[in-house]
C-alpha cells in the first residue's frame, strides 16, 4: 500500500470557489489521500458544501468550529491527520491533477523531508472569466539540514520559505514535535514563522521546478494595500522572530534584516497614503511617530538600516520611494507629509489635464 497523503483545507465564505478546490483533490492522479475540510464557522453555504461532499467520499472528512482565523482551523486537525505526508490547501484554490503524485515520487526518491513546488497565478473576472496571470516557477536543488540554515537569508529572498501552501511535508516532523500556527499571524505571515518553527527539525528538503498550485485573486480583491496598524504589529514581530531565529541557529544577516525591514517601512507608507487608508492626516501622522518607535531590533539596528537604504543593496521602486524611507527612518516626518501633498498635487493636476 502506499504512503497516504493528508490535506488540511481550512474553509471560509467560499461557497463560490470550494467545488473547485474539492474537485482538484478528488481528481488527484495519487487516489490515497486523507482530506481535513474545516469549516471555520462560514455564514454561507460552505458548511453545508462540505458535508455533501463528505457524504461522496469517504475521503473526505469534515471539522465544523466557531470562526477563529485559519491558524486556529488548521491547528484543529494536525494532530488527527494520520498521513505520512501532509499537503495545505486554501479553501478557494486548487491543485494540479499530478500534484500529490510527483510530489511523493521526489520525496521518496532520496527519503526527503519536504518537497517545494511553484506557483500558478490566476485573475478571477467578476464575470467568470479566469486568467492566468503568471507562473512562479523555483530553481531545482536538494537541500540539505546545513544548507537550510546556512543559506537561510538567500533561501528566504528566493521565496523558499514565505508559504506552507507550495510544500508537501513529513507529517511525522510536525506531530512529533508538536508544532502549531501562531494564531496571532492570522491577518498573514503565518506561513512564515511556521516555517521558521519547523526549520530547525527539517533533516532535507527539495526543490522542483514544477507548478503545481493554482492560487486564485478575485478582481478587485486587494488587500495588499489596505491599511491596518495591526498588520504592520504583525510584520515587525516576524521580524524580532526571524532575527531571534538566526541568533539561535547562528546564520545572522544583517543586509536580510535590514532589507526586509525597510521593505516593511515602504509598504506602511504605501498603504498609508493609498485612497483606501480613512485616516485623517493628523491620525497618519500620529501612526508614523508611534509605529517606528519599534527600529531597536538590537542596539545598532536603527542606524544599520538606514545605511542600507541608503546604499545601493536597496532598490527602492523610485526616487519618492526612496526619499520618504529616508525620511521616515530619520523621523522627519513633515517632510514626509509634504513630499505626499505634493504629489497629490500634481497628480491631481495631471487628471484636470487629460
Amino acid at each position: 500500500m502506499s504512503a497516504i497523503v493528508s490535506i488540511i483545507v481550512p474553509v471560509y465564505n467560499v461557497e463560490k470557489q470550494l467545488s473547485r478546490c474539492i474537485e482538484s483533490l478528488l481528481a488527484q492522479t495519487y487516489k490515497d489521500l486523507e482530506i481535513l475540510l474545516v469549516d471555520d464557522g462560514s455564514t454561507d453555504s460552505s458548511g453545508a458544501l462540505c458535508d455533501a461532499y463528505a457524504k461522496k467520499d469517504s475521503r473526505i472528512q469534515v471539522f465544523h468550529k466557531e470562526n477563529g482565523g485559519v491558524s486556529s482551523a488548521r491547528n484543529l486537525v494536525l494532530p488527527l491527520a494520520t498521513g505520512t505526508y501532509l499537503l495545505f490547501l486554501d479553501g478557494d484554490d486548487a491543485l494540479d491533477p499530478d500534484t500529490v503524485e510527483k510530489c511523493v515520487a521526489a520525496a521518496e526518491d532520496g527519503g526527503f523531508d519536504a518537497v517545494c513546488f511553484g506557483y500558478h497565478h490566476y485573475l478571477e473576472k467578476t464575470s467568470g472569466a479566469v486568467e492566468l496571470l503568471r507562473e512562479d516557477a523555483k530553481t531545482p536543488c536538494d537541500l540539505s539540514k546545513a544548507d537550510l540554515i546556512s543559506r537561510f537569508s538567500d533561501l528566504t529572498r528566493a521565496g523558499i520559505f514565505d508559504f506552507i501552501t507550495d510544500k508537501l511535508f513529513r507529517l511525522s516532523l510536525i506531530q512529533q514535535n508538536h508544532l502549531q500556527f501562531d494564531s496571532y499571524f492570522n491577518m498573514g505571515g503565518e506561513d512564515g514563522v511556521f516555517m521558521l518553527s519547523l526549520l530547525p527539525h527539517l533533516g532535507n528538503l527539495r526543490v522542483i521546478n514544477d507548478c503545481f498550485y493554482r492560487y486564485f485573486r478575485r478582481e478587485g480583491q486587494s488587500a495588499t494595500l489596505s491599511f491596518r496598524k495591526e498588520k504592520f504589529d504583525r510584520y515587525y514581530k516576524r521580524l524580532e522572530l526571524t532575527y531571534a531565529f538566526m541568533q539561535e541557529n547562528g546564520c545572522f544577516d544583517e543586509s536580510f534584516l535590514c532589507g526586509v525591514y525597510c521593505s516593511n517601512v515602504l509598504w506602511v507608507y504605501d498603504s498609508l497614503f493609498s485612497e483606501t487608508c480613512r485616516l485623517s492626516l493628523g491620525e497618519r501622522k500620529k501612526f508614523l511617530k508611534t509605529a517606528f518607535q519599534k527600529s531597536g531590533l538590537y542596539p545598532g539596528f536603527a542606524a544599520a538600516a538606514l545605511a542600507f537604504a541608503t546604499g545601493q543593496d536597496f532598490a527602492a521602486s523610485s526616487r519618492g520611494s526612496r526619499k520618504a524611507l529616508l525620511w521616515i527612518l530619520q523621523k522627519k516626518y513633515t517632510r514626509l507629509f509634504l513630499l505626499h501633498c505634493l504629489q497629490l498635487f500634481k497628480f491631481n493636476l495631471s487628471r484636470k489635464r487629460r
